[in-house]
């Protein structure tokens, strides 16, 4: 089974780990380390470069890991396995839920312009 291992050994940081391409986030506390894999039957060419199954590109405050698969898991050191938003800091996770609220209701504010509109 393919598989990376990553682990933040930065003290000061919650690093952000974004696994693509499906944009999923998972945050690791300093001494924490998760590993992502995939079974060999997920494997598909033409989402990273040929010949590998991971590609690891780092920035500040984090990583972003490209599989090369349809299907992933994620794990904690103990093989729990981790959902998208593990550890997510509230303050980003709010202010998501807060975008995503003002983002609906413009909808539904322009939905109710355009009904009106039509009468």
């Amino acid at each position: 089974m393919p598989h990376i291992s990553l682990s933040n050994p930065f003290p000061d940081k919650i690093m952000k780990v974004w696994v693509e391409p499906w944009g999923e986030d998972f945050w690791m506390r300093h001494d924490d380390a998760l590993t992502v894999e995939f079974e060999d039957a997920d494997f598909t060419e033409n989402i990273i470069r040929e010949g590998q199954v991971f590609d690891v590109h780092w920035l500040e405050d984090g990583m972003v890991v490209w599989v090369a698969a349809l299907e992933f898991t994620v794990r904690d050191q103990s093989g729990a396995e981790l959902r998208c938003g593990h550890q997510r800091p509230e303050d980003i996770d709010q202010a998501g839920k807060t975008r995503a609220a003002a983002a609906k209701s413009a909808a539904q504010q322009a939905d109710a312009a355009r009904d009106a509109a039509r009468e």
